[in-house]
């Protein structure tokens, strides 16, 4: 399920529409790859388009990807004629031309510790973009602090602090407990820049081209 990228509140109600979907199961394999093919076939961003500045994927999962993305399921659910299946480790490869791609292995999942899993994300996006998150609550504060380590605006100590911040109505010893989970969880390989600091108000929605179609 695919909705349009939004820069405010709005994704709330695309979130919202989401259906759960249930069964599956036993093979120790989902469909992320045809998600990885959608994006790169799919999407465009200004960020990358006027810019060249890449932009952001985070996959949560707990499985490995299929071998390949299958033609027919491409003509079926996505509409594109492909001339045959696609390697999936290939897709991930142009995906990453665009895009910093992160796979979050939430450690509680059912497959949380399952060091195949982990090792099959390893060979398609490298070590330091699997990320094992100790707390599936703090998944909103990882995806942040991890962009804000790469994008060089915050730093581990800025992010602890930003944590408990925000969690300022809960006791000290619950948002020590929340920032060190979180923390825990991302990838150091991008701590330890130079800190660039962002306006307060640089999120803030701005009007866009009537010419580009945003997913």
């Amino acid at each position: 399920q695919v909705s349009q990228f939004a820069s405010d509140d709005r994704i709330e109600q695309a979130l919202d529409n989401i259906l759960i979907e249930r069964g599956g199961g036993g093979t120790m394999s989902e469909s992320y790859q045809n998600a990885a093919y959608f994006i790169v076939h799919h999407t465009v961003t200004d960020a990358w388009e006027k810019r060249g500045k890449k932009g952001y994927v985070f996959i949560f999962g707990d499985e490995k990807n299929y071998t390949n993305v299958s033609r027919a399921t491409v003509a079926r659910l996505i509409g594109d004629d492909i001339q045959k299946d696609l390697l999936t480790a290939n897709v991930y490869t142009e995906l990453m031309k665009k895009w910093n791609v992160f796979f979050v292995l939430p450690r509680r999942a059912i497959h949380g510790g399952n060091l195949s899993v982990r090792n099959h994300w390893m060979d398609f996006i490298g070590s330091q973009n699997v990320l094992e998150l100790e707390d599936e609550n703090t998944a909103a504060e990882c995806v942040a602090v991890q962009i804000g380590l790469c994008e060089g605006s915050v730093d581990l100590d800025d992010a602890v602090s930003d944590i408990k911040d925000v969690h300022k109505d809960l006791d000290d010893r619950t948002t020590t407990a929340l920032a060190k989970s979180v923390t825990n969880s991302v990838s150091k390989a991008y701590a330890g820049g130079r800190v660039t600091k962002v306006k307060d108000d640089a999120l803030a929605p701005s009007d866009t081209s009537p010419n580009i179609d945003r997913l």
